[in-house]
């Protein structure tokens, strides 16, 4: 399995309220047949965001984190294939009815780590905390550090599901502006407004931080024939 993340902008003249509608509503249905191979297809769109103030204007800028979850490397390859050998370039100009494709950024999650059941997308308060590599710490400490708070907000109950995302340093393909991403789905709205600054404050030691409220739209088992039928002729 091969996941990857990426992180999309919204076109500067686009409210992140009409960003979301267009993706949900218009480009989604519409990239899908593109994507055959995919397993995981989901969208995290940006509802408030915290930053470290040491990160001044150098922190992670997106208004959605696309998770994509693939079978192989090879499906991954064909799908790109298929996007860049397109004469037309129908997903790229779709993509810039809404987005910003300059600064789209994403990296493979090298050996991704999930603690717990991922609910469905939608079901429960999802965060998403986003760590860049420091001098301060080695990067297997901050690795185990992210690892060992998703493990224990498990464990303790306040969570009900952890991802961890690292990015893989000999990925030629892959260009990020953040390193580490844990995923942290809430037990429930009481206990993700105690635990949120808690996530912060246990993550903060590690690494500058960026932590998201996100919602959550997309399927855990993608596919495309059940997801979005195919165009009519």
């Amino acid at each position: 399995m091969i996941r990857t993340v990426a992180f999309i902008q919204r076109r500067s003249d686009k409210s992140r309220a009409d960003f979301r509608d267009y993706y949900e509503n218009n480009h989604a249905p519409f990239a899908s047949k593109f994507i055959r191979g995919l397993q995981l297809y989901v969208r995290n769109h940006v509802l408030e965001e915290r930053s470290d103030p040491s990160l001044d204007d150098l922190g992670v800028a997106f208004d959605v984190m696309m998770e994509s979850e693939f079978r192989s490397r090879d499906d991954l390859e064909a799908i790109q294939r298929i996007v860049d050998s397109d004469p037309e370039q129908a997903i790229a100009n779709d993509e810039r009815e809404f987005m910003n494709r300059e600064s789209i950024a994403y990296f493979v999650s090298q050996s991704p780590e999930l603690f717990g059941t991922r609910p469905q997308p939608g079901s429960q308060p999802k965060s998403i905390a986003a760590m860049r590599r420091n001098e301060r710490v080695s990067h297997h400490e901050q690795d185990a550090k992210a690892r060992d708070v998703g493990i224990a907000l498990v464990s303790e109950g306040l969570a009900t599901a952890a991802v961890l995302d690292v990015r893989g340093d000999t990925d030629r393909n892959q260009m990020s502006v953040t390193d580490v991403l844990l995923h942290t789905w809430w037990r429930d709205c009481a206990a993700a407004e105690v635990a949120f600054d808690m996530l912060e404050e246990r993550l903060r030691i590690a690494a500058p931080l960026q932590c998201f409220w996100v919602a959550e739209c997309g399927s855990l088992n993608f596919n495309y024939e059940t997801e979005y039928p195919a165009p009519s002729a």
